[in-house]
């Protein structure tokens, strides 16, 4: 799976790390969206910086349309 804004936006192939929790579509370190901040999000090599709850990432386009509604 390659990220989605990668391919969208700069017509590049990169492989995904992620996935964006609203639509599904992969992402790579940066393009991982937090929704609350639209900051690229901080790759953990698959443990989590803190014991809460898991960062919830998205794509570009669902950030956008999460900061509006």
């Amino acid at each position: 799976m390659n990220c989605v804004d990668c391919e969208t936006i700069l017509r590049r192939n990169t492989p995904a790390i992620a996935v964006c929790t609203m639509c599904g579509a992969g992402l790579c370190t940066e393009h991982a969206l937090t929704p609350a901040r639209h900051d690229p999000a901080q790759a953990s090599g698959g443990r989590p910086q803190s014991r809460g709850h898991a960062s919830l990432l998205s794509c570009y386009a669902c950030s956008i349309l999460g900061s509006h509604g």
